[in-house]
């Protein structure tokens, strides 16, 4: 598992939270923010509760993990962690085709399918 230098993963946020609060709450506690997202929900336009920030230094990054992890915003207390890697998303095309009844699985090639 590889950790993305200088990248923040910040959860437990509230779903009102913008870039710009986070930003702000992140500057006010020392930290130096390059870039902040938000994620949102497509379907519900609204924050998933988690985001990405980019920090200028290890310093910073350090400084949030240690110093900044667990202070409230909003009424919530937020976790800092490092951010991981993203994964890559299998290929879905090259798993068997499988479709379920009565809760087992069969493939193709059951004699009873």
């Amino acid at each position: 598992m590889n950790l993305e230098p200088n990248k923040l993963y910040i959860g437990n946020l509230g779903y009102d939270v913008t870039d710009d609060d986070l930003t702000v709450f992140l500057e006010h506690n020392g930290i130096n923010v390059q870039a902040c997202q938000v994620v949102i929900d497509k379907n519900l336009d609204r924050s998933k509760g988690f985001a990405f920030v980019e920090v200028a230094s290890a310093d910073d990054l350090r400084n949030a993990i240690e110093n900044v992890n667990g202070k409230e915003l909003n009424g919530r207390a937020v976790k800092i962690n490092q951010a991981r890697e993203r994964r890559e998303k299998e290929d879905s095309s090259s798993k068997p085709h499988r479709k379920g009844k009565r809760g087992r699985f069969r493939d193709e090639y059951d004699e009873n399918y």
